[in-house]
Parts: C-alpha cells; sequence; structure tokens
C-alpha cells in the first residue's frame, strides 16, 4: 500500500489470461475494490456492475461476474490489502459468508504486519540507515555470495575502496547535518557511476566499498579513475552554499 495502488498476489478459479496485465494496479480508493481498503469496511454486492464506485477492474477480468465480496485485511492499527470473492450468480453472500472470510482476512492482516516487521527487521541488518546502502553487514554478505559466484564461474572480481578526504574538517566546520547530506550526495554520485550489477556499501563513517563482479584489475582501475574525476567535479549545493 505505500504505493498507492493494489496488485494481485495470488488467485485461485481464474485463468491465467483472465488476469489483464491493464487492469492493474487498482488504485486505493479506486473502483469498490480500492474504496473498501481505503475505508476499512468490508463491501458484499448481488451484483458488482450495480455496485456504486464499481469499475471494469473490479470485474479482474471476471466477464460474467456477479455477487462480490470484498474485505479488507487489517490488522489492529491499518489495512494492508483486501481479499476479493467473486460468484457467476446475483446470489448474495451470506452474513456467515462474510464471518467465516473476515476471520481469515484478521488472520491474513497479522501475518502480513509480521512478516513487513520482519523485513525491516532483516533491512535495518544489512542496511545503513542514513545513505540506505548496504552497511558493513551487508557487505559481508554480498563479499561472500559474490565470491562464491566467481569461484564457481571462473570470473575475475575486483573491489574498490572509497574514502572522502577531509571529511571530519567539513563536518566540524559545517555541522553534522550537512556532512550527512554530503554522504548521501557522495552515494547518489557513486549509484549513478557505477553499474547495475555492482553494490555498493558503508564501511564506517566516510568510507565506502564498490564490490564489482566480473571486473579485471585494469577494468577496475579505470572505474576507480573514473569516479574519483566524477567527485572531484560534484558540486553540493546546500541553501544558497556551494561545496566543491
Amino acid at each position: 500500500l505505500d504505493t498507492g495502488t493494489l496488485k494481485i498476489c495470488s488467485s485461485y478459479g481464474f485463468e491465467k489470461e483472465q488476469l489483464l496485465p491493464s487492469q492493474f494496479p487498482i488504485k486505493i480508493g479506486e473502483g469498490v475494490t480500492g474504496r473498501a481498503v481505503l475505508e476499512g469496511k468490508p463491501f458484499v454486492h448481488s451484483d458488482v456492475r450495480k455496485a456504486p464506485h464499481w469499475t471494469l477492474k473490479d470485474s479482474v477480468g471476471f466477464r460474467d461476474a456477479k455477487s462480490v465480496m470484498v474485505l479488507p485485511l487489517k490488522d489492529k492499527e491499518t489495512c494492508s490489502g483486501c481479499i476479493s470473492v467473486y460468484r457467476r450468480t446475483e446470489q448474495p453472500f451470506q452474513e456467515q459468508d462474510a464471518f467465516l472470510a473476515s476471520l481469515l482476512g484478521v488472520q491474513a492482516g497479522e501475518i502480513i504486519k509480521k512478516r513487513k516487521l520482519v523485513q525491516e527487521l532483516q533491512k535495518q541488518a544489512t542496511v545503513d540507515y542514513l545513505t540506505q546502502v548496504y552497511n558493513k553487514n551487508g557487505l559481508y554478505a554480498v563479499l561472500e555470495n559474490q565470491l562464491c559466484l566467481s569461484k564457481r564461474h571462473s570470473n575475475k572480481m575486483s573491489i574498490i575502496f572509497l574514502d572522502i578526504d577531509d571529511f571530519k574538517q567539513f563536518n566540524d566546520r559545517n555541522g553534522h547535518l550537512l556532512g550527512d547530506k554530503l554522504l548521501c550526495d557522495f552515494v547518489r554520485v557513486l549509484a549513478r557511476e557505477c553499474r547495475k550489477s555492482d553494490s555498493i556499501g558503508r564501511f564506517g563513517g566516510e568510507e565506502f566499498i564498490a564490490l564489482l563482479p566480473n571486473t579485471t584489475l585494469e577494468d577496475a582501475i579505470a572505474i576507480a579513475n573514473r569516479l574519483c574525476r566524477t567527485i572531484e567535479t560534484h558540486q553540493i549545493c546546500i541553501k544558497d552554499k556551494l561545496f566543491l
């Protein structure tokens, strides 16, 4: 829901070709499905096409869908999605149907919440909170994996160590907030100049590492020199002040 849209994570009773890509994602608040998630309230109707706020996306490729029941997946605080159930007839869903589905929805909502919490904890354990690149733990994990792949396929691998000169003096002169801005800008330059297959991490303080798979020593030297030239000419503008 962080993106403001809904997408299908799992389905049953639909042919693959019925789930048309053009129908997704569904925006939060769009149609009966998105509205049920937005309001956090169940929605039941005997004919989905006659329901208020109905859109074609609510049929989910199920052209002859009639009765619909949408149950938000909620925990105690938030809504993380929904379960949508369709029938081909206008036979409305009964209260007991909604009750059983709501029990499933509550359990599913709690599971999703716990899964997100585990994912966030895993991220915190491997990602630097400030620059959002790998921290030391994350670097070690990626390095171990890349070394195994390099040995298995007999490929070259290179590592570039990077350090910001006079960073302490910059911090002392301009304050830690600008120092943090400098680190984030530095990482953005690295990410822009490195390849998608490369991995960037903060080793500590103003020290960074770039892991370069399938890269010879000569190519790594060329990449390092290009990074140095780019960083040397990069300008940071903060509150009308220009820093090189």
